[in-house]
C-alpha cells in the first residue's frame, strides 16, 4: 500500500490494511461495537441471559482493547513523540479512566433478572455509553491510529500487533 493509500483511511479504519495498527484496531473496535449492540438488543427484548453473555464478553473486550493500548501502543508512540504527559496518548488514558468507570457501573447487567434493573444501570451514568464510546473510537481512529502508523512504519506496526494479539495482561472485570 502507498503513503497515498495510507492517507486515504477512512476514520472507521475501512480500506485500511489488516496489518495496520489502524485496520487492526479499528477491526476491535468494530467487534466490541457489535458485542455492545447486541447486548443492548438483548436487553429490549428482556433475553436476560443474553444479556448477561454480551454484556461480560463486551466489558473484557473493553478492557483488554486498553489494555492493548495502554500495555503497547501507548508506549511505542510516546517512545516515538517523546510525549508522555501531554499529547494524544494522554489524552487517551483520561478517557480510558472514563470508560472504566462506566464499565465498573454496567455491572448490574451481568445479573440483571427484570428490565428497570437493566435501564437503572445503563441511564445511570454520567454519560450515555453508547455516545461515550462512539466519540473516543471516532477520535482514535480518525487521528491516532493512523499516527501511529504514520509514526511507527509496517514492521514496527505487525511487530506491536503481534503483542497486542499475545503479550497483553487483560485486566478482569471489577
Amino acid at each position: 500500500m502507498s503513503n497515498s493509500d495510507d492517507n486515504n483511511q477512512t476514520a472507521s479504519g475501512a480500506g485500511a490494511p489488516a496489518d495496520s495498527i489502524t485496520g487492526f484496531l479499528c477491526a476491535d473496535h468494530r467487534r466490541i461495537t457489535e458485542l455492545w449492540d447486541e447486548t443492548i438488543a438483548a436487553f429490549e427484548r428482556e433475553d436476560f441471559n443474553t444479556v448477561h453473555v454480551r454484556a461480560a464478553e463486551f466489558i473484557a473486550a473493553l478492557r483488554r482493547h486498553i489494555a492493548m493500548e495502554e500495555q503497547i501502543l501507548f508506549p511505542a508512540i510516546e517512545d516515538k513523540t517523546g510525549m508522555r504527559q501531554t499529547g494524544p496518548t494522554n489524552a487517551m488514558r483520561l478517557e480510558h479512566r472514563e470508560i472504566e468507570r462506566v464499565l465498573d457501573g454496567l455491572a448490574p447487567l451481568l445479573t440483571v433478572q427484570e428490565r428497570w434493573t437493566a435501564i437503572q444501570a445503563i441511564e445511570g451514568e454520567i454519560a450515555d455509553p453508547s455516545a461515550l464510546f462512539r466519540s473516543h473510537d471516532g477520535k482514535e481512529e480518525a487521528v491516532l491510529y493512523p499516527m501511529a502508523d504514520r509514526l511507527l512504519g509496517a514492521e514496527a506496526a505487525r511487530k506491536l500487533i503481534g503483542q497486542m494479539r499475545t503479550e497483553v495482561n487483560s485486566p478482569t472485570a471489577s
